[in-house]
């Protein structure tokens, strides 16, 4: 609820030595002070004579008012000044109200049940809860609608990749002409490599020994 909208209400004690007709003349002058301030009035209520809880002034006994009005702090405020400058007025004070309460058609106060309550607050637990549902809707379909948009691009590298692939077996030449260079390497090498000395050098030649002279 805004500020201007919020409810209040004004209680006022008028001197009661006043004739019925200078009351009422009070409660049209309070009235007014709170349109001309730029509120709404919701209505008035009448308390009747009552004996005051300590004497104000040389009165023991006043009537009780309590003016209901919309408006903002401007309005409270002049009221609250008026309430001063009255001298039918012993007392006031202004509060806010209940925002749920009302006048009816009795000028009786009718201020909402528990049950009236709890039903309100039902309602408006399981409007929010509607609300964030459709939320979590909405915004599971955007992600799934962009899922599907995304798709397409994903799958396109994968098809301009695949002649990579095929063009692989370049590397095949290379090891064929590793494998050339290999037989045509002399085998003495190969062998002298592997640490075994050649068959000429490794025996020489035995010597002959001498045949024995004729008897």
């Amino acid at each position: 609820m805004s500020e201007a909208n919020t409810l209040y209400e004004a209680m006022y004690i008028i001197n009661a030595s006043l004739a019925p007709e200078d009351v009422d003349q009070v409660v049209v002058l309070m009235e007014s002070y709170v349109t001309e301030s730029g509120g709404e009035v919701v209505g008035t209520r009448e308390f009747g004579r009552r004996r005051l809880a300590y004497q104000i002034g040389k009165e023991s006994e006043g009537i009780y008012k309590v003016l209901y009005f919309r408006g903002n702090g401007s309005v409270v405020d002049e009221i609250k000044h008026e309430f001063l400058l009255t001298e039918t007025i012993l007392r006031g004070t202004v509060v806010v109200s209940d925002p749920d309460c009302y006048i009816n058609e009795d000028n009786d106060l009718v201020m909402p049940t528990t049950g009236t309550r709890r039903a309100g607050a039902a309602a408006e637990a399981a409007a929010a809860a509607a609300a964030a549902q459709a939320v979590v809707a909405a915004e599971a379909a955007a992600e799934i609608a962009a899922t599907e948009e995304a798709a397409p691009d994903a799958e396109a590298p994968v098809e301009e990749a695949a002649p990579a692939v095929e063009e692989a077996p370049v590397s095949e030449p290379v090891a064929e002409v590793a494998e050339e260079a290999t037989a045509e390497e002399p085998a003495s090498e190969d062998a002298t490599g592997a640490g075994i000395a050649p068959s000429a050098e490794a025996a020489p030649d035995a010597e002959v020994a001498p045949s024995a002279p004729e008897a």
